[in-house]
């Protein structure tokens, strides 16, 4: 089989459609021509796809066309095509029911249903920047068990140093206070962090600094941790234990798109219904590497709930970008500086750029965060 484009339907009996399937091949240049292809068994040089140490390599190919499923391995059913990415040209559709998925060296190919006639779509990618970063979240995920040995790199190293802080300085500043973690895990998430030879995932990147960060703060936080992984949907999980963190990181892969607005609101809303919440600080932390297309206005809502503070660092919002992400950066410098022009009342919101955050660690940023919170103005 070629990789021109191509479609056809069955409308053979329904015995015949279980020994057969069809192509949609997408090419930027060719036109579609119908061809009909047989898929008893799969392309020479091609692999299915597995799970392997918990990390599903199928949720990873599929974000990389653009393609969301609700599932973590197949059969499932799409839930969202990214639009103008591969899945969209290669007309897959939310509802579509994927059966089985295989891959060459050049391109995903994905057997689906629709409407009860079974269609094949093949879609170039670049498999093998894909793999790497599949390679790598499954080597983190053998090194958290146990069956490897970490790998020294200057970026370990580097992580080692940021991790160093004044443990008594941290909990006096930091113990009050209820620390909150959005974590996007949008499908760029998958990308790395722009640091030369020795590059990981960002999403990688977080895993390894959050579950330091639980580890070094126990039980010690008067409010506790919450940890609110979103993409396009979000879940709250409060008081979240090392454990939890690890099951968050071992179910849950950077795919969809990005929507700070909606769990951000969440949490806002949630402090500020507490009659008391004047007495229980906030840290919320938002960890993302780039812009959200998706709802509303965060200057607004951020605008919104100053109104209802008492003490200006009863609520902290801080705003890291993961990866040099120049999207993200835009996102925090406005957030940042911007605030009070736009109709807050106080200005809660701090940022930090990646190239300090690496630096520093994930530790250090949160207690700069609250640091410079309270600093007299």
């Amino acid at each position: 089989m070629t990789a021109s484009n191509s479609i056809t339907k069955i409308f053979f009996p329904w015995f015949v459609l279980s020994l057969c399937s069809f192509t949609l091949c997408i090419s930027a240049s060719s036109p579609a021509c119908a061809k009909k292809v047989s898929t008893a068994s799969s392309a020479p040089g091609s692999s299915s796809l597995r799970l392997h140490a918990q990390v599903s390599e199928m949720a990873v190919m599929c974000n990389a066309v653009g393609l969301s499923l609700d599932n973590s391995r197949l059969p499932g059913v799409v839930t969202k095509v990214r639009l103008g990415s591969q899945a969209f040209h290669a007309r897959l559709m939310e509802g579509d029911r994927v059966l089985s998925a295989s891959w060459d060296p050049n391109s995903l190919t994905v057997d689906f249903v629709r409407k009860g006639i079974q269609y094949q779509a093949k879609m170039e990618v670049r498999m093998k920047a894909v793999r790497d970063n599949w390679d790598e979240q499954v080597r983190e995920e053998e090194r958290r068990q146990g069956k490897t040995k970490p790998v020294a790199t200057k970026l370990t190293a580097q992580a080692s140093q940021s991790q160093t802080l004044d443990s008594q300085k941290f909990f006096k500043t930091m113990a009050p206070y209820e620390v909150i973690l959005l974590i996007d895990h949008s499908g760029s998430m998958n990308g790395g962090l722009g640091i030369g030879p020795f590059d990981t995932s960002r999403w990688g990147w977080c895993r390894s600094q959050i579950s330091d960060f639980s580890n070094f703060v126990g039980n010690r936080l008067t409010g506790g941790l919450t940890i609110v992984p979103f993409n396009d949907t979000f879940t709250i999980k409060k008081y979240a234990t090392h454990k939890d963190i690890e099951e968050i990181f071992n179910n849950v892969l950077p795919t969809g798109e990005t929507d700070i607005y909606s769990p951000l609101s969440a949490v806002i809303d949630s402090h500020l219904k507490d009659p008391d919440h004047h007495k229980k600080p906030v840290l919320i932390v938002v960890l993302t590497d780039g812009l959200p297309n998706q709802g509303g206005s965060l200057d607004k809502l951020i605008a919104r709930a100053t109104a209802a503070l008492k003490d200006n660092d009863e609520m902290i919002i801080s705003f890291l970008t993961v990866g040099q992400a120049p999207e993200g950066d835009e996102l925090i410098d406005r957030l940042d500086n911007t605030l009070v022009a736009r109709g807050a009342k106080e200005d809660i919101v701090n940022s930090m750029r990646f190239s300090q955050l690496l630096e520093v660690g994930l530790k250090n940023a949160l207690l700069d965060a609250v640091t410079r919170a309270k600093a007299p103005k």
